[in-house]
């Protein structure tokens, strides 16, 4: 059998066909290179050496707090450093509007909530219940399927409850579908124990993605916008490592990490709400 680890490989063709794609097709001389701003170098470095580090410092049974500081304080360099150059990697503007940040925090805390889930679960349904990986896929199905649905009458939502509200509302059913999974007993079987709990938290799912997207570019101007777009799939992508290595610190306690993704997902709950309430006044 082909180890997991495979699946990082994935990447790698695809990534090759693109590069010879772009020399194959896009001329050289297509782009102006002196046109284009210089590269933040410094601002890049320190902010993977940052997360790294954090992260680092978040991974084993116990936090390496000497690790976690150092990352701390390379990410507040990091910030100070996009502060005072004249082309930021990070336009520090983007999180003068309220609405945009909130719309950053949910999405970290959506990754930190939802990774651990999609990661411990299938561990947990192989060894209670003796699936097999492609079972514990497949076991998913029922989140899948709803977030689908959903996500397809989205447009009729929002255009119903506003951008907003709908957010709201998917974070709520996120929080009662992970309290529920927490809460119950595991033994009563899939099917109760894990599937139904799903529906709701699919719900929550389909609910969420693309109105915290949409609040991530709001009110942003054409030369911020991208800024502003990478800035959210950044919260994606460093949520779920964060998120992930605090659940491992609980040494695999479930039921315990399911009540820690419910508090995360509580967080971005009030956050949402207070990003709607000032959006009414």
């Amino acid at each position: 059998m082909i180890s997991w680890r495979a699946g990082f490989l994935i990447n790698v063709p695809v990534a090759l066909m693109l590069l010879w794609l772009t020399s194959r097709f896009i001329p050289s001389d297509s782009v102006n290179h002196k046109s284009q701003p210089p590269i933040d170098i410094i601002g890049a470095s320190l902010s993977i050496i940052g997360l790294i580090s954090f992260v680092y410092g978040l991974v084993g049974d116990r936090i390496q707090m000497l690790w976690v500081v150092f990352g701390i304080v390379m990410l507040l360099l990091f910030v100070y450093q996009e502060h005072r150059t004249s082309q930021p990697l990070l336009a520090l503007e983007l999180f003068k509007n309220r609405d945009r940040t909130s719309a950053y925090l949910m999405r970290l805390l959506f990754m930190m909530a939802m990774l651990p889930y999609w990661f411990l679960l299938p561990q947990m349904m192989q060894a209670q219940y003796h699936f097999t990986a492609l079972q514990s896929g497949m076991a998913f199905l029922p989140l899948t399927l709803v977030n689908f649905i959903v996500a397809m009458r989205l447009p009729d939502i929002t255009a119903k409850f506003g951008s907003n509200q709908t957010l709201v509302f998917g974070e709520l059913f996120l929080l009662v579908g992970l309290a529920w999974t927490a809460w119950m007993d595991f033994s009563q079987g899939y099917v109760i124990a894990i599937a139904l709990p799903m529906l709701v938290i699919g719900l929550g799912q389909g609910l969420i993605l693309a109105p915290v997207t949409a609040l991530g570019v709001v009110d942003t101007s054409a030369e911020l916008a991208g800024i502003a777009s990478g800035v959210t799939n950044t919260m994606h992508q460093i949520g779920g490592p964060i998120g992930l290595s605090v659940m491992l610190l609980v040494q695999g306690n479930l039921h315990v990490s399911l009540w820690i993704m419910a508090f995360f997902t509580l967080i971005a709950l009030i956050i949402g709400i207070n990003v709607t309430y000032h959006t009414k006044k």
